[in-house]
């Protein structure tokens, strides 16, 4: 909830940039809550990059642009990776048959997704900073008080 309110309320603040060969201070915090959320995405099936974009931003108080490169990059390797596993698991017969995943919804998913980032980076250059951390926090919003319906239903 708190990493909510950061995102909503806290307005973001330019930062200088660090020179090349400055310590890098709070990486070790940082690295901790990414590998965290990684974990939990894995145990729960969501995606990292849902929960280390929010992380970025508010907690390492990244750009929305930056934070949206990393976590899909996370995204395209974790599902290439898994993708991959599941087809070996077809071919090789291990797991519930069929392993293999369904492809015409994994490429109707990967092009919603492209379409997304193009919409995306549209929006980032249009609206500013400010806007996408509110948009970024009400998202994370919507989304936990539906989790938190569905548990109660």
């Amino acid at each position: 909830m708190g990493l909510v309110v950061r995102l909503l309320l806290v307005r973001s603040r330019k930062r200088p940039e660090p020179a090349p060969n400055a310590p890098a201070r709070g990486r070790g915090v940082l690295a901790l809550a990414a590998g965290g959320a990684a974990l939990f995405g894995a145990a729960v099936g969501i995606g990292g990059g849902s929960l280390l974009a929010p992380l970025l931003v508010g907690v390492g108080g990244w750009l929305t642009s930056r934070a949206a490169v990393v976590a899909l990059s996370t995204t395209l390797t974790t599902s290439v990776v898994g993708l991959t596993a599941y087809v070996v698991f077809d071919l090789v017969g291990f797991g519930a048959a069929p392993a293999a995943p369904d492809w015409g919804v994994g490429l109707a998913l990967g092009v919603g997704g492209m379409a997304g980032s193009l919409v995306g980076i549209g929006l980032s250059r249009r609206l500013g900073e400010q806007p996408l951390r509110f948009l970024l926090g009400g998202l994370i919003l919507l989304t936990g008080v539906s989790y938190l319906v569905g548990l109660v239903r």
